[in-house]
């Protein structure tokens, strides 16, 4: 494996159309991390996810495991999307297909198995996510945390070296957040995976992750613990971890 870091930005500029989001973003993440990327509405959260891993076009430096991501040969770059698990925020879930059909679907099309390995798996990352015999259950009849299982069920199938999340929690009750919060750090302490959250959830970030960046006017203002980030003096940092209604981020809202 590469001592080179997980994921490391430099530079990072990305947008829509003629509108510039990321500024410059300078980051790095280690293996066996956990980093939640955090931030007011707006400020960049999931366009720096789409950056990580290609969807977006961008400017300076997106390097995976030393490798800039914008170059990646065609072997590298499907070993790049089997080394990257994503979730999305509105899951990306197939409505017209079964639980296990969502599963076997990404399989069909990158693996050639049979049949009697190809149920293993499906039959192992329902397990593992606590949607054991539930296969057969079409999405639409699934509760939001069961669909926010299956979709970190998929995420898992080929063994990622990183799973990057955006919002897993989003609509959810706080009970069933904090399940999914439990489930996503037992499937990192398994599988010694690291992990990315993306989220606007300061509890999420705290429970699921070591450390934390806050995103606005385009970089990170402050990255860190969230101990060190609830007691910075940036005056940004400390109006959004303090939940206060006045400060520089309403003041760029008005």
């Amino acid at each position: 494996m590469s001592d080179a870091p997980v994921f490391q930005t430099r530079g990072l500029k990305a947008g829509y159309s003629s509108e510039s989001v990321l500024n410059g973003v300078d980051w790095i993440l280690e293996q066996g991390d956990s980093f939640a990327v955090v931030g007011p509405s707006g400020s960049g959260k999931t366009l720096f996810f789409k950056a990580l891993v290609g969807l977006v076009p961008y400017q300076g430096s997106v390097r995976f495991a030393g490798y800039e991501v914008n170059a990646l040969t065609a072997q590298r770059r499907q070993a790049f999307r089997e080394a990257v698990g994503m979730t999305f925020q509105k899951d990306g879930l197939f409505d017209s297909l079964s639980c296990a059909d969502n599963l076997r679907f990404p399989l069909n099309e990158r693996l050639k198995l049979g049949s009697k390995e190809r149920e293993k798996r499906v039959a192992q990352a329902l397990e593992q996510v606590g949607l054991s015999g539930q296969g057969n259950l079409m999405v639409h009849e699934m509760s939001g945390g069961m669909q926010k299982r299956l979709g970190i069920a998929r995420a898992l199938l080929f063994s990622p070296r990183v799973i990057l999340y955006d919002e897993p929690a989003a609509g959810l009750d706080p009970i069933t957040t904090r399940s999914i919060n439990d489930l996503i750090c037992e499937m990192q302490q398994r599988h010694s995976m690291t992990v990315v959250l993306i989220t606007s959830d300061l509890t999420q970030a705290q429970q699921v992750c070591k450390r934390m960046g806050m995103l606005w006017k385009g970089r990170f203002e402050s990255q860190g613990t969230w101990e060190a980030l609830h007691r910075s003096d940036n005056a940004a940092v400390r109006q959004f971890f303090g939940a206060l209604p006045d400060g520089p981020l309403t003041e760029m809202a008005l």
